[in-house]
């Protein structure tokens, strides 16, 4: 059965759902959507090349925590990316904000969108998440994720979707917190993605995003070098706009900018506690000296000023 069903609604047209053994069934616009286990997809990854690069993805962490000493630890780590010392301290630095903004997370129900294999889902619950639904428009992902998550972390309460960011099948308020971490700048739709974000939550934070750089990305552009893991090509929140939204919707904007990149050709170097303190150090003096709007990193959180009803 489908955990914690009655939060679910229609993405299309947010009329309630029934329930049989195979799908959840709107009667209201004649719609259905399958069951996989337990876990319903409302929407699935279009793009064949997407879903199949996340299939090679989800296999490749397979193989690696497999044979791991450290099972929880290895089990969601990205394949892509190095689980070092220089790893743990850029997330941290990014969870800095959350920890700011969110000081407390054991009293919230949060929904973790993009969630992926449930890395940052675990990074969470490290930090007293107990309520949380994971979601991620790969059903590989969310089948991983959720499947690991429940194995490391018997006592969570947790629900799995298979949606789209910018079309969320959940009731108005019926998260405390919507959290997305280092994705949103790949949504197309972004403005509404954080309406939809303000209509099912009270706020929303994002963390860890690639920002725009102004005269300084100029400069990366033109070496041919950049701070993301996506070359010069990767899409940028450029944070007014973002403003803008906020101030059309009439909704609260608070961000921090810092330095946080940890380069590949550093790889090597990212257990060796000399080689981190010196280059975290060295991230610290920019956010000194650099101005804000040339930090590459962007984190902000997103209020709605409309008090739900009670």
């Amino acid at each position: 059965m489908v955990a914690h069903n009655e939060s679910f609604v229609c993405p299309t047209c947010q009329s309630a759902l029934t329930q049989s053994v195979e799908c959840l069934r709107c009667d209201a616009c004649d719609s259905n959507y399958e069951l996989d286990r337990h876990i319903p997809i409302f929407t699935e990854l279009g793009d064949a090349e997407d879903l199949e690069e996340m299939v090679e993805l989800v296999a490749l962490a397979k193989s690696q925590h497999q044979n791991s000493a450290d099972r929880v630890r290895e089990i969601f780590r990205l394949p892509n990316r190095p689980n070092n010392k220089a790893r743990f301290r850029t997330e941290a630095k990014a969870f800095e904000f959350f920890d700011e903004k969110a000081p407390q997370p054991q009293n919230l129900k949060i929904l973790n969108i993009s969630c992926g294999i449930g890395r940052e889902a675990s990074l969470l619950i490290d930090r007293g998440v107990t309520d949380l639904t994971i979601l991620d428009i790969s059903s590989p992902a969310i089948l991983y994720a959720d499947k690991h998550l429940r194995e490391c972390f018997p006592s969570l309460k947790l629900t799995s979707v298979v949606s789209d960011a910018s079309l969320l099948p959940f009731k108005d308020n019926e998260f405390d917190l919507v959290f997305v971490y280092g994705s949103a700048h790949h949504y197309e739709a972004f403005e509404t993605f954080i309406e939809q974000a303000l209509r099912v939550s009270k706020k929303l934070i994002i963390l860890s995003e690639p920002a725009m750089m102004g005269s300084l990305q100029g400069m990366f552009n033109t070496l041919g070098w950049n701070t993301e893991y996506g070359g010069v090509d990767t899409h940028r929140i450029d944070e007014h706009q973002v403003m803008q939204i906020c101030s059309k919707h009439g909704y609260r904007f608070s961000s921090a900018r810092v330095s946080q990149y940890y380069p590949k050709i550093l790889d090597r170097l990212g257990d060796n506690p000399i080689a981190i303190t010196l280059w975290f150090g060295f991230l610290s003096f920019l956010d000194v000296v650099l101005p804000k709007s040339m930090r590459h990193s962007l984190s902000f959180q997103v209020e709605s000023t409309v008090r739900p009803p009670a």
